[in-house]
């Protein structure tokens, strides 16, 4: 049966469901805690790229300094990943 496993994917379903069968793939077949979804290119017209494209520069700028270009809305992890994710104390910078 193997291990658990969490997958998280926005709620747009933009992503292709059998993203999360090559997730759990790839969480099998290597010694990987983690897998996060790039994009590596997209087909959307330029009314939906524009307001996307500020919105993630806003992100990175204000809210996640390091999150890679084309990141998806999709990772994946495995259970002692998250067991462990879930015991940290959450603290906010003031």
């Amino acid at each position: 049966m193997g291990s658990a496993k969490i997958v998280v994917m926005a709620a747009d379903l933009q992503e292709a469901p059998e993203l999360v069968l090559q997730m759990d793939h790839a969480l099998r077949a290597g010694d990987l805690d983690v897998v996060v979804g790039v994009r590596e290119a997209r087909n959307d017209p330029l009314m939906s790229r524009l307001p996307a494209a500020i919105f993630w520069s806003l992100y990175r700028r204000y809210v996640v300094r390091d999150i890679p270009s084309g990141a998806s809305t999709c990772s994946a992890a495995t259970g002692p990943f998250r067991d462990t994710l879930l015991q940290l104390k959450n603290v906010t910078a003031r």
